[in-house]
Parts: structure tokens; C-alpha cells; sequence
């Protein structure tokens, strides 16, 4: 999810991003693309979530887009 800084916390993510692909290894890399065009610049909070059944772990990054 990405949520742009400032706003509150009733407002949706500004983009979101899910796909489902079950790990064939222990570790796994795995890419996507994100369509970061759709956004206006400023900075965003970039929340990214990893779940296996009925565990999950997020981190938190900060991205700025500048045009």
C-alpha cells in the first residue's frame, strides 16, 4: 500500500498492489511493478506485507517523487 504523508488516517491508500504466489523455496525474490506514474509528487509512506496462512510481517519505507 502506499499512502501519501499528510494525509489522514481515514483516507485509503493512495495505490495498492496484491498478487498471491505460493513460495516454492524457503526464500524467494520476487518484483513488481508498482505504476508509480499514476501518483503526484510529494512523498509517500510505502507499506509492503508478506503473508503465509495466517501469519504476516510488514515493513514500512518512504518514498519522494519529485517531476
Amino acid at each position: 500500500d502506499v499512502y501519501r504523508v499528510g494525509d489522514d488516517s481515514t483516507h485509503p491508500p493512495r495505490l495498492t498492489v496484491s498478487f498471491g504466489q505460493p513460495a516454492e523455496h524457503e526464500r524467494m525474490e520476487v518484483s513488481r511493478s508498482l505504476g508509480l506514474a499514476q501518483l503526484d509528487a510529494g512523498t509517500y509512506r510505502v507499506k509492503v506485507t508478506v503473508g503465509s496462512g495466517s501469519e504476516a510481517k510488514s515493513t514500512v519505507g518512504w518514498l519522494t517523487i519529485v517531476r
